[in-house]
């Protein structure tokens, strides 16, 4: 019982590893994500700091617009450099998870919402789009988290253990210890001896019969112990399953939400796209003014860092459902896959999903 719980705890370590280090590499392409927009960025306020010192020097503006879009020049440059510094550090972490030299550099894919074998796949798309539907499949996870949590079976294990120390504890009133003993000599040379030997082997072997009719209150004490650890146990047990079930149902709902809010981003970064482009002509012709354009620039950016990140948001939301699950499927074959697939579709049937 105790390898099974060992083994059990070895698999939960594997799990938080790969959970940690898929993190980390999702961090590494936000954060590269995050630099690349705020360098753009900073080219859109030197345009506009063009822009402006072109009305300057037309004598369409006063002094005063072109230092306000010098201030901006500062503050998106520090932008940049932070943005900068937290690639690095990203990149620092993941190396160090990866047993990497720290420092060293290395190319990137970007994933896309397709990328998981599994979670990406166009057959859950059934199970997403109702909210009846989306319940069966979190029934599903749920019942998967159970069976499959590391941290479970180690307590299971602990469970039998304990349960069989209970039983041996209660016979100790009406079952005798038995203890077999034996033992066996040779002699190997008797050359010299006064007296020679018979025989060169000697051998013993003994049975002992203990039984313990009484010693107090101790083997009732020994039983009454036994009893509370194995009521612990168990209550452990309950509350780490219902722990589990509660992170499951959670991040299946926060990445149901992640989700939705991709297209929502997006939809919301091209209208500050729009906006700028107009605010922008407007400026030129001399229509609106620089605040009108410092604010669209600002909208655009805030969209556009919220429409990036969604995508890895949803991805890392991923992550937490697989570790939730004990379940990660970057690893599985085809053959897998489909048995996966096809397990959750008995399930929809068993539960009568519509």
């Amino acid at each position: 019982m105790l390898d099974l719980s060992e083994a059990a705890n070895y698999e939960a370590t594997r799990l938080d590893i790969i959970q940690s280090t898929a993190q980390a590499y999702l961090n590494v392409l936000i954060s590269k994500t995050q630099q690349e927009i705020q360098q753009d960025n900073l080219r859109l306020t030197l345009a506009n700091l063009e822009r402006a010192q072109f009305r300057y020097d037309i004598g369409s503006t006063d002094r005063s617009e072109v230092l306000r879009f010098e201030t901006e020049l500062g503050n998106d440059r520090q932008a940049v450099t932070n943005a900068q510094r937290d690639f690095r550090q990203a990149r620092n972490s993941l190396n160090q998870l990866l047993h990497r030299p720290i420092s060293e550099q290395f190319i990137t894919r970007e994933p896309g919402l397709s990328g998981p074998k599994i979670f990406g796949d166009q057959r859950l798309e059934s199970f997403l789009n109702n909210n009846a539907r989306l319940n069966t499949f979190a029934n599903f996870l749920t019942k998967k988290s159970i069976e499959n949590a590391p941290e479970l079976v180690s307590l299971k294990n602990e469970i039998l253990s304990q349960e069989r120390l209970l039983l041996a504890a209660k016979r100790k009133r009406y079952i005798p210890d038995i203890d077999l003993t034996g033992s066996v000599n040779r002699i190997v040379d008797d050359s010299g001896a006064r007296f020679p030997t018979e025989y060169d082997n000697d051998w013993s072997v003994g049975v002992q019969f203990s039984w313990t009719l009484y010693q107090g209150s101790h083997i009732r004490a020994e039983q009454s112990r036994e009893t509370l650890r194995l009521q612990r146990l168990k209550l452990v047990y309950k509350q780490s399953s219902d722990d589990i079930e509660t992170s499951t149902r959670n991040s299946i709902a926060q990445a149901s939400a992640s989700k939705i809010n991709i297209s929502y981003g997006q939809e919301a970064a091209e209208a500050a796209r729009k906006t700028l482009d107009l605010v922008t002509d407007s400026y030129v012709r001399g229509k609106s003014s620089y605040i009108d354009l410092i604010d669209a620039q600002s909208a655009f950016l805030t969209a556009r860092l919220a429409a990036a990140n969604n995508q890895y948001e949803h991805l890392l939301d991923l992550i937490d459902v697989q570790r939730a699950i004990g379940f990660f499927d970057f690893y599985v074959s085809p053959a897998e896959e489909n048995a996966w697939f096809e397990e959750l579709n008995d399930f929809a049937r068993t539960n009568r999903m519509n």
